[in-house]
């Protein structure tokens, strides 16, 4: 879809568009739901809990040398290939 089309579906100019693309501005809630309407989609916003699970995770495997990452990576690797059902 051109920038065009996409101004002319959700209300706004070409040059905003543009903007938004090149990271010249920054738009609003207001903004990004009518351009997402636009496109057909529609933004559903919804409160979850905080997990850090995943960071956390990250943040100890930067702790570990490149060797003891491999070697966590291949005992897991290991593990996975024995749990499999043998065909």
């Amino acid at each position: 879809m051109s920038q065009a089309e996409l101004a002319r579906r959700s209300g706004t100019t070409q040059s905003s568009i543009a903007r938004l693309e090149s990271g010249d501005s920054s738009p609003s809630l207001e903004h990004i739901t009518a351009l997402l309407k636009g496109c057909g989609f529609d933004l559903q916003v919804r409160l979850a809990p905080y997990d850090d699970h995943d960071l956390s995770l990250a943040r100890e495997n930067l702790r570990l040398t490149p060797e003891e990452r491999l070697a966590n990576l291949l005992h897991v690797q290991e593990l996975a290939r024995t749990a499999r059902p043998a065909d």
